[in-house]
C-alpha cells in the first residue's frame, strides 16, 4: 500500500513455519529512511499502544517487522486454521492503518501529532474512574 513515498508491505509466505511481517519500503534506489516521527508512527501502528502485546518485533536481519504464527516448540503443521487467519488479518488491519497514518502523517505532520496526543488524552480520561 502507498503511503507517501513509501509503501507498506504485508509479507505473507502462506507458510506457517515462516510467520508474517510487516516491512516499509523506500522506492528502489533511494536512500531516505523513516525520520523519527514516522519510525514512531510506524512502532504505534505495528507494536500497539503502550503495554498492548501485539507478537509483533523488528528483526533486522529481515529488514521488517515479524510475528510468528506457531508457537515455541509446536511443529507448524499443528497450527490451528483460525490462529493462523486471525493473524493474517490483524497485520492486513495493521498495514492498512499504518499506510493511512503514514499518509497522514506525511501530508501534515503538525495536525498529524496533534491528532495523536488528543486521542490519546480521550483514551486516557476515558480510563479513569469517575468520582
Amino acid at each position: 500500500m502507498a503511503a507517501g513515498d513509501m509503501k507498506v508491505r504485508l509479507v505473507d509466505k502462506g507458510d506457517n513455519a515462516a510467520g508474517i511481517g510487516i516491512r516499509v519500503e523506500f522506492p528502489e534506489g533511494s536512500t531516505n529512511r523513516p525520520t523519527p516521527d514516522e519510525k514512531e508512527v510506524i512502532r504505534r501502528h505495528i507494536k500497539g499502544e503502550e503495554g498492548e502485546q501485539t507478537g509483533f518485533n523488528w528483526n533486522g536481519s529481515m529488514g521488517m517487522w515479524h510475528k510468528p504464527i506457531a508457537r515455541p516448540g509446536e511443529h507448524a503443521d499443528d497450527v490451528p486454521s483460525a490462529r493462523a487467519i486471525a493473524i493474517r488479518l490483524d497485520a492486513e488491519n495493521r498495514v492498512e492503518s499504518l499506510a493511512e497514518a503514514l499518509r497522514e502523517h506525511a501530508a501534515d505532520p503538525l495536525s498529524y501529532a496533534q491528532m495523536v496526543r488528543r486521542r490519546r488524552e480521550e483514551a486516557a480520561e476515558g480510563q479513569r474512574v469517575p468520582d
